[in-house]
C-alpha cells in the first residue's frame, strides 16, 4: 500500500469532537503529583512541546500520540505548543527566530501554530499537524505542499493556514508559543519533544496509552 493511501486510510476514522483556543491567561503547569505519587484524575493533562522537523517529535506525534487520543480523545486534555529549540530575537520591535534545522522549520512551526489558531479544535488540528509531519510527498514535511495536500484528505482550507504562517500573525503566535515553552523548561537544556502529564515530565520512552489509563481513577472499557 502505498504511504498517500496508508495516511489517507489512518485519516479516516478520526473524528473531530473537541474545541479549542488560545488562551494567554492559562495559568502555569498545574501540579497533580504528590509525594511523587500520581494522584488518580478524571481526565489527564497532556502537554506536548515539540518542533515540527523533530525525528522524535515526529515519531512520538505519530507512532504514540494520535493512535492514543484517537481513542482516548475524552480522557485527555491535550495543549500541544510547535515552538521546541527555536530562539527567539527582537530587533526594533521585530521578532525573528532561528531554528535547529534552519528556517523552513521555524516555517513549519508557524504552519502548525496557525493550524491550532485557525481550526480551533483540538482533534482536528493535532491530526493535520502530524499529517505535514508525516512528510508523505517527500521532503521533511510540515511545508505548503503538505498543508495542501493534508487539507484535501481531511476536508480542511489550507489557503488561511498557510496565510497566517507567512503574515505577523504567524510570528505572534510562534512568539506566544515560544513563551509557554520557556515557562515550563529552558530549550537550551532539553530535548524535545518535552512533555508533561498533569504536571510531571514524561518520558517517551513508556507506553503513552497504559500510562493514561493507570492515571485516570476510571479507566474506560478502551484500557482493557
Amino acid at each position: 500500500m502505498s504511504p498517500y493511501l496508508k495516511l489517507l486510510f489512518y485519516l479516516s476514522g478520526i473524528s473531530f469532537a473537541v474545541s479549542f483556543e488560545i488562551d494567554h491567561s492559562n495559568p502555569d503547569v498545574v501540579e497533580h503529583y504528590s509525594n511523587s505519587q500520581i494522584v488518580k484524575t478524571e481526565k489527564v493533562d497532556l502537554r506536548v512541546y515539540y518542533d515540527c522537523w523533530c525525528g522524535g517529535c515526529v515519531y512520538f506525534h505519530i507512532k504514540q500520540l494520535d493512535p492514543t487520543y484517537k481513542k482516548m480523545e475524552s480522557y485527555i486534555d491535550l495543549k500541544t505548543y510547535p515552538y521546541g529549540l527555536t530562539s527567539r530575537y527582537k530587533n526594533h520591535g521585530k521578532v525573528s527566530f532561528a531554528c535547529p534545522h534552519g528556517p523552513n522549520e521555524c516555517y513549519g512551526n508557524k504552519l502548525h501554530a496557525c493550524a491550532i489558531d485557525i481550526l480551533k479544535n483540538v482533534s482536528q488540528s493535532e491530526f493535520y499537524n502530524s499529517c505535514m509531519m508525516n512528510a508523505t510527498w517527500g521532503g521533511k514535511g510540515s511545508t505548503d505542499k503538505d498543508a495542501i495536500n493534508c487539507g484535501k484528505l481531511m476536508k480542511i482550507d489550507s489557503k488561511p493556514i498557510i496565510e497566517c504562517a507567512n503574515s505577523e500573525r504567524g510570528d505572534a503566535l510562534l512568539e506566544y508559543y515560544g513563551i509557554e515553552t520557556d515557562k515550563v523548561t529552558n530549550p537550551r537544556n532539553k530535548y524535545m519533544p518535552f512533555i508533561l502529564m498533569n504536571g510531571k515530565e514524561y518520558s517517551t520512552d513508556k507506553d503513552l496509552m497504559k500510562t493514561i489509563c493507570q492515571t485516570l481513577a476510571n479507566p474506560p472499557p478502551q484500557c482493557k
